[in-house]
């Protein structure tokens, strides 16, 4: 497969490869977007916060729309594979804290920069969310996740909730 196909922002992204396997085989990063939030909204319809884990589950791996991911799950396919992937969790982190301004966006962008690594501490999280903090870029992801929904009725309640949510999103998807 040739690597410019992978970086073509209209063209096939992937969440995951299968060495080996051909991309046709690859499990296609909208689908996965969309299943991941899926499960975490089961997870935590039991505390209301199903819309909320939704949006988590969708812009989990939005990094994974870069040109930097593509190249590297190619050549991880093809048993050639780096130590670490590029940052993929902080590209969807600054999605939720730009959309959902607030508490709310903030809690959102420490699930998600969190979803590998763990919860970071305020600074940490800033540092990441800072523009001088590069990633690679990950434009063309709007055209394969839902469109995101308006939270309004979640803003003033996050307090009682704010630890509940990390559990659904960190049990939603096998590692690769």
């Amino acid at each position: 497969m040739a690597v410019d196909a992978l970086r073509d922002a209209a063209g096939p992204r992937y969440a995951h490869s299968l060495p080996g396997r051909p991309a046709a085989d690859w499990e296609p990063l909208g689908h996965h977007l969309r299943a991941v939030g899926d499960r975490a909204a089961s997870f935590a319809a039991a505390f209301g916060w199903a819309e909320v884990m939704r949006v988590a589950g969708a812009l989990h791996d939005v990094g994974k729309f870069s040109a930097e991911f593509a190249d590297y799950i190619k050549c991880s396919s093809e048993g050639d594979v780096a130590p670490r992937g590029p940052d993929h969790s902080t590209a969807g982190a600054r999605v939720a804290a730009a959309s959902y301004p607030g508490p709310l966006g903030r809690m959102l962008a420490f699930i998600i920069a969190g979803h590998h690594a763990g919860l970071a501490d305020a600074e940490g999280l800033d540092r990441r969310l800072a523009a001088d903090h590069a990633i690679p870029g990950y434009d063309g992801w709007q055209a394969h996740t839902p469109a995101l929904p308006g939270l309004a009725s979640h803003a003033g309640a996050w307090i009682e909730t704010a630890s509940a949510p990390r559990m659904p999103l960190g049990c939603s998807s096998p590692q690769p």
